[in-house]
């Protein structure tokens, strides 16, 4: 971890939250800064179990209950500094800046539902750089349910929309859910599906924002999916 930590105000609102993980840095492969400013914030949630490898980071819960959801975040920012912005900002209904839709939107969602605590079910929240270790794949093997916080324009996204849980998630969302095969679900869990603020195709783009709507309707429907709030069909 360096000396100086960026501190990341979990209370804020998830705009807010995503115009200060955007204003840190954390293109492929640099990704320490944001992953210390993430680990910080986690420590000082009591419910949550954390621990770090490399720049990856794990927070879970560990309340006994009979099913686990995992839910997986990646920290990386493929662009070049050319091609954005440096800073955040917002304008009609827009919030803009590097990695706004891939994902650090997603990003915001993960950290505001992990604040949240009070989960129907047990939870791991993996902060990842790069591609998934051995250790967040295990997680997930282990789990009941995987869900990728990546920009999905807000559908839930996936093979497999069958499952209880994925169900439920669906129902909480105002779109239609989208039946594909995500390369970045096969490498993580078959089972899993995608879901969070953004477009994809936006992506490393020069211009790339995410729309301040989505990003309040993600959080609320990640919050209600995990601590079992709302449609259960």
């Amino acid at each position: 971890m360096d000396d100086f930590v960026f501190p990341l105000m979990l209370a804020l609102d998830v705009q807010s939250l995503t115009m200060s993980l955007v204003n840190i840095a954390s293109p492929r492969g640099q990704e320490g800064a944001l992953a210390d400013s993430i680990e910080a914030a986690l420590r000082g949630l009591t419910h949550l179990d954390v621990h770090r490898t490399g720049d990856t980071v794990v927070a879970r819960t560990n309340d006994g209950h009979g099913e686990r959801v995992v839910v997986v975040g990646n920290l990386s920012v493929d662009r070049t500094e050319s091609a954005h912005e440096p800073l955040a900002y917002v304008e009609m209904g827009k919030l803009y800046g590097p990695g706004t839709s891939d994902a650090k939107g997603a990003l915001a969602t993960m950290l505001k539902a992990a604040a949240h605590g009070s989960f129907a079910c047990d939870v791991t929240f993996a902060f990842v750089a790069g591609q998934p270790d051995e250790d967040v794949l295990a997680h997930a093997r282990e789990a009941g349910s995987v869900l990728l916080a990546a920009p999905t324009n807000s559908a839930v996204c996936g093979s497999v929309l069958e499952e209880p849980l994925t169900r439920r998630l669906i129902a909480l969302t105002d779109r239609p859910a989208v039946s594909t095969d995500l390369e970045a679900l096969r490498s993580l869990d078959e089972r899993g599906v995608a879901f969070g603020p953004g477009d994809p195709s936006l992506a490393g783009t020069a211009g790339e924002f995410v729309a301040t709507a989505d990003l309040g309707q993600c959080e609320v429907a990640l919050r209600r999916w995990l601590t079992g709030v709302g449609p259960v069909s």
